[in-house]
């Protein structure tokens, strides 16, 4: 959508943002509809059967029971579903199980909270989690299912760290080789000289040195990242001029005029002006936009590494039943630590491309199987609360993983492969103690 929404270049974006109603207010409303369309789908969403039987609502528990049943039978009727009201267990049935629990260490935990009681709505439901919300976040990390959590919740903090990290890196680092190669392209013209002529074409990573230019004019086109160094203009006219880090240094400016243009006066550095007007200026913008951006680039690195997603999902599908959730997330997560490491190697921006593609694919991997065993090993009575944590715990640790590497922007690569490489072995490392639920009755 941004690509087909937005400008593509620096001059489109400056020329953009002078419209009132702009592409960027045109992609927010476009990123905004998804929002109030979820909203009305919740509506028709069903409610959790076992939310439903704990409150006591047994029938309306079965109904749902029922589709889901047929949803996975098509060829089979309701009728056919061997599950009654009367098998179905109240809250009353949860509540004398608990109690004549064999289990001590069990029983004491669970009578250290409130006790299930039957409620009237779903608002009830409601507020008796925030006021026990303590007790659900205490069971998680309780004795009998830390085994179980810490090593998933770890799992998934140090990989977020590093997948949402190199999410603002890899685009960046793209921009900073473009940026390199641009300067390298840079032409300079030494002692060159014009006269009465005109320039109606626009200018390009050009510096000209002690260039002499005479009744010459420069109308209708961009600068961009043109420098005059030490050059000599005499009734000169600049008119409709649009300049991206460009600059007059030390030069001698005589009978000239600028009219329309944003030629302020920062872009003139140590210069001489005799007889010089200025008119019809734009306003003043101590920032000067680099032009130099290609954000139709931008999104095609982003949806090569967002579609590259897809085969690593496919592959999670064909392989996680055939090695496990716990094995297939360890060795793609020891393949994308392996994996970084050779943007060491790498120069040219299709190569990024190319690396961030494979690590996306083999990464994907490891994240559904990830998913898949967060599910599957949570007890059931902790399911919710825990799934809810872990997506708060890594989003937190995706986000500082944007700072981290943010400060790592200006650092040589290698500071940025080397701490990718040690977050990914790390997560690879502890999914080795996550539970294998793979031909596992849950």
């Amino acid at each position: 959508m941004a690509w087909a929404i937005l400008p593509k270049t620096g001059v489109m974006v400056v020329l953009d943002g002078q419209e009132h109603f702009s592409a960027w207010h045109i992609f927010l409303i476009v990123c905004a509809i998804p929002t109030p369309l979820a909203v009305i789908g919740l509506l028709a969403l069903p409610e959790s059967p076992r939310i439903l039987l704990q409150i006591g609502h047994e029938s309306e528990a079965l109904v749902i029971y029922q589709r889901i049943f047929q949803k996975n039978h098509p060829k089979l009727s309701v009728d056919e579903y061997k599950v009654s009201e009367t098998d179905l267990p109240s809250s009353q049935k949860h509540k004398l199980r608990r109690e004549n629990s064999q289990d001590k260490d069990q029983a004491t935990s669970q009578s250290s909270h409130p006790t299930t009681v039957r409620q009237k709505s779903i608002l009830s439901v409601l507020s008796y989690t925030l006021v026990n919300f303590g007790s659900l976040i205490s069971k998680i990390f309780a004795a009998n299912h830390r085994r179980t959590t810490l090593p998933i919740i770890v799992t998934w903090v140090f990989a977020s760290f590093g997948y949402y990290g190199l999410s603002l890196w890899f685009p960046e680092y793209v921009k900073y080789l473009k940026g390199q190669d641009f300067k390298l392209k840079t032409s300079t013209l030494m002692n060159v000289s014009y006269s009465d002529m005109q320039f109606n074409q626009s200018i390009e990573n050009m510096i000209y040195v002690n260039g002499r230019f005479t009744n010459v004019r420069f109308q209708n086109l961009i600068l961009n990242h043109v420098v005059f160094d030490s050059c000599y203009f005499e009734q000169v006219s600049f008119i409709k001029i649009k300049s991206s880090r460009s600059l007059f240094r030390n030069s001698t400016i005589l009978q000239s005029t600028f009219v329309d243009t944003d030629l302020l006066p920062y872009r003139f550095e140590g210069c001489h002006m005799v007889d010089t007007t200025f008119d019809s200026m734009d306003a003043f913008c101590p920032l000067d936009f680099d032009y130099n951006i290609h954000l139709e680039e931008v999104f095609l690195e982003q949806l090569v590494g967002e579609v590259s997603l897809i085969p690593g999902l496919v592959l999670a599908v064909l392989l996680m039943d055939r090695f496990g959730r716990t094995r297939l997330i360890s060795i793609s997560l020891l393949l994308c630590s392996l994996l970084i490491l050779t943007l060491a190697a790498v120069k040219s921006p299709e190569a990024v491309i190319g690396v961030e593609a494979a690590f996306n694919v083999v990464f994907a991997v490891g994240l559904a199987s990830l998913t898949v065993a967060s599910t599957e090993t949570c007890p059931t009575s902790i399911r919710a609360t825990g799934w809810g944590l872990i997506n708060t715990l890594s989003r937190g640790a995706g986000l500082a993983g944007l700072f981290v590497y943010d400060s790592m922007l200006e650092c040589t690569v290698l500071a940025s492969c080397f701490v990718t490489s040690g977050v990914m072995l790390t997560s690879a490392v502890v999914s080795l103690l996550i539970i294998e639920t793979r031909h596992t009755l849950l």
